[in-house]
């Protein structure tokens, strides 16, 4: 299997959205694919997607060796690729899962971008855009780790281990639990914490 030099879409301008909406966001994608309370199984929650969103139709994970990525969001067909090396080492399961919800995240939030960026070269006006790649890594850690399994946290290293991902990737996720403890709740923790 010949390594695949990919494009880099690495940072790519897209829409303006809040940490707020995106978190909302990933509360929709968890009811919409209907992801059990606890660890999110991912290849799980990408095929739910392939068979919820009609737009990710077929969707599948692929390991192919990649060039200066360790996974990628490709929209025709729709599928996300791993590198191999993610998949075959037994201690990098957390980094397999956290990857793969992170393109997923990108196929959700980001399609049409994407599907404009592989028919031509992206816009360098980025007056209205911000990185990809921050809304990616959000909304895939707050698919991963939901409300309820960061109330039920005692510390980052205990949200990691309760939603499988890296300690780094959860790290602003509980901070961020943390601080609104000290301070009124923002209006979707409020709502969560009522819903439960």
């Amino acid at each position: 299997m010949a390594a695949r030099k990919v494009k880099s879409y690495s940072g790519i301008g897209v829409a303006k959205r809040s940490l707020e909406l995106i978190e909302l966001r990933a509360i929709q994608t968890r009811n919409f694919l209907n992801l059990p309370a606890g660890r999110v199984d991912a290849l799980g929650a990408v095929v739910r997607a392939g068979h919820c969103y009609q737009h990710l139709e077929g969707l599948s994970v692929q390991a192919e060796r990649l060039i200066g990525d360790h996974a990628r969001a490709l929209v025709a067909p729709p599928r996300i690729v791993v590198e191999p090396k993610l998949v075959f080492d037994t201690n990098r399961h957390a980094e397999l899962r956290f990857a793969i919800l992170h393109e997923l995240a990108h196929l959700i939030l980001h399609f049409d971008e994407l599907v404009a960026l592989q028919e031509k070269a992206p816009s360098a006006s980025r007056c209205h855009t911000e990185n990809s790649e921050w809304q990616a890594n959000v909304m895939a850690t707050s698919i991963a780790a939901p409300i309820e399994m960061i109330v039920a946290a005692r510390s980052a290293e205990d949200l990691a281990e309760l939603a499988g991902l890296p300690l780094e990737r959860v790290r602003f996720r509980y901070a961020r639990f943390e601080k609104a403890q000290q301070s009124p709740l923002p209006i979707l923790d409020y709502i969560d914490e009522q819903a439960g």
